[in-house]
């Protein structure tokens, strides 16, 4: 009986231990950007803002493959694709565009104000180089500050510059690169519910809104507290009645996937629909490739989270 005891403790301790372990938080591993034209978006990315790709030249990446099943089960497409990956200084997340040939949707043109509008904010340590290098380029400036600037690509797809100060010893070397971090952000139609859908769907920790102005148009914005050195997620809700909510499809032009890593799909799947989210996969089911699962989860404002169980 005292054996017995003894193993029934220990079962209890052990159980409790595991219920008592914090739930995995999820990290953002990268960012795909579905563009209009590929060629467009190396111009802008690579030759322009001079980000590197991670496996050598982008350019070598232009060129068209078949799109695999894997591909059509998440992304709802079929025919031919082709992206490149691009690394992003002080960061360890894959910035990925990525064009689809036979896409159905139309290529999105949001306003920063619509829910939806999805947009990159890039830390530089000289946003005046950049800024002007890409006026010469062609890129559009929509906004410019002394610290701050709104962009939007050749695409369409805004990008907002941050400069970054940094301290230099006198006589040391000239940075390597003007990027030196990433965030990503996107305008919301209900900062209350999409708080709720990070909180309760993913366990993640959202700010308290603070207030901010763009050209004219007032806006309170949160952050997704991610972990560690994960790239954050601002939550951007403009407080005007000039809104029109986009919901692109996964594989529409100038939409964006938000690849996340997490713990387990199963306990999460259950809560999707209830907190206004909707599942993308064509067989409404996580896609297994090789020993992971993965899983597309609209937000309620449509912004596409690609979730990955690995094993």
């Amino acid at each position: 009986m005292r054996h017995l005891a003894g193993f029934i403790t220990l079962a209890l301790t052990a159980a409790l231990a595991f219920a008592q372990t914090p739930q995995q938080l999820p990290v953002m591993v990268g960012t795909l950007l579905v563009v209009d034209n590929l060629d467009k978006t190396e111009e802008f990315y690579h030759h322009l803002l001079g980000l590197e790709g991670r496996d050598g030249d982008p350019r070598a990446r232009l060129a068209w493959y078949p799109v695999s099943p894997f591909l059509t089960d998440m992304y709802g497409v079929q025919g031919n694709s082709r992206n490149f990956f691009l690394k992003i200084p002080g960061s360890e997340l894959i910035l990925e565009p990525e064009q689809f040939n036979l896409a159905t949707g139309k290529a999105l043109h949001p306003r920063l104000q619509d829910p939806g509008a999805a947009f990159l904010i890039l830390t530089t340590n000289n946003i005046n180089v950049l800024v002007d290098r890409l006026a010469k380029g062609g890129a559009k400036i929509v906004d410019r500050g002394a610290r701050e600037a709104w962009i939007q690509d050749f695409n369409g797809f805004y990008v907002k510059l941050i400069q970054r100060d940094v301290q230099t010893q006198p006589g040391a070397a000239p940075p390597t690169t003007y990027i030196t971090g990433i965030d990503v952000g996107y305008s919301v139609a209900d900062m209350a519910k999409t708080t709720v859908f990070y909180r309760d769907m993913l366990g993640l920790q959202v700010s308290t809104p603070t207030a901010g102005n763009l050209k004219g148009m007032a806006y309170s914005e949160s952050v997704v507290a991610m972990p560690d050195k994960t790239p954050q997620i601002h939550l951007v809700e403009f407080k005007t009645a000039d809104r029109k909510p986009i919901h692109p499809k996964v594989a529409d032009p100038n939409s964006i996937l938000l690849r996340l890593n997490v713990g387990r799909l199963d306990p999460m799947i259950p809560k999707i629909a209830p907190l206004g989210a909707r599942i993308m996969n064509l067989g409404g089911v996580p896609f297994v490739n090789g020993r992971n699962r993965w899983l597309i989860v609209a937000d309620p404002n449509d912004i596409h989270l690609q979730l990955v169980e690995r094993n």
